[in-house]
């Protein structure tokens, strides 16, 4: 195997250990969000829990772009923008709530 399929295939792993890593991750933090033991700041796990799925789009993009498939432009930014409008919405509320 040539030194750039070696690459390309320790890349595709990562990739790929990394996604389950973030899929463990998001299950976890869902499970806390129905649980809401410790916050009843249920904004903070939806930012966590988009930000997680932000995360695993981008991974899966570059896993289509190693594998030379058709990659969708906007999802990472349409799933960023969604994360800082929640981001924005919550520093507002707890700034009015100081007041």
């Amino acid at each position: 195997m040539s030194d750039e399929t070696e690459r390309i295939e320790g890349i595709k792993q990562y990739i790929d250990a990394t996604i389950t890593e973030i899929d463990n991750h998001t299950e976890n933090m869902e499970k806390l969000f129905r649980m809401d033991k410790w916050s009843d700041d249920k904004e903070l796990y939806e930012i966590i829990i988009n930000s997680y799925e932000r995360h695993r789009n981008t991974l899966k993009r570059i896993q289509k772009m190693i594998q030379d498939e058709k990659v969708e432009s906007g999802l990472y930014t349409l799933s960023a923008h969604s994360e800082m409008d929640m981001i924005k919405e919550r520093l507002e509320k707890l700034e009015n709530a100081k007041q």
